[in-house]
Order: structure tokens, then C-alpha cells, then sequence
């Protein structure tokens, strides 16, 4: 855990950890994601979800455990 601080006096701490709320009907109720998920996940999620083309180079990969369909 590391904190930074800047000029200003604001201060915060840097965490692995996030939350990701989701909701539609292709998405699982009630689903806990597991530890594997990564931030950089959240961004090609969402394109797929509106089904926008994923760059190649784009880090990360779609949440698939997340949709009831796993064939978005």
C-alpha cells in the first residue's frame, strides 16, 4: 500500500482493489467476480458490451464470467 500526497495537501491511497457494478440482462445477478480481474478488463468489457471493435493492441480482456451469455 503506498500513499501519495501533492502540493495541494490531498492525499490518497493507491489499492488493487476496486468495484465494478454491472447490469443488463445478458449480466449475472448477484455474480462475485474472482481476484483475476484486472482494471484494464473494465475498458474491452464495455466495448463489447456495445459492441464496439476492441484494438488489437487494447490491454486487458472481456469480463466473460460476468454475462450469463458467455457469447457476447
Amino acid at each position: 500500500q503506498t500513499q501519495s500526497q501533492s502540493p495541494q495537501g490531498i492525499s490518497g491511497t493507491h489499492r488493487p482493489n476496486g468495484i465494478l457494478i454491472m447490469s443488463g440482462t445478458n449480466v449475472k445477478n448477484g455474480k462475485k467476480l474472482s481476484n483475476s480481474i484486472k482494471i484494464e478488463d473494465v475498458a474491452p468489457t464495455i466495448l463489447k458490451l456495445f459492441n464496439i471493435s476492441i484494438p488489437d493492441k487494447m490491454d486487458g480482456a472481456v469480463i466473460l464470467e460476468a454475462f450469463k451469455n458467455r457469447q457476447i
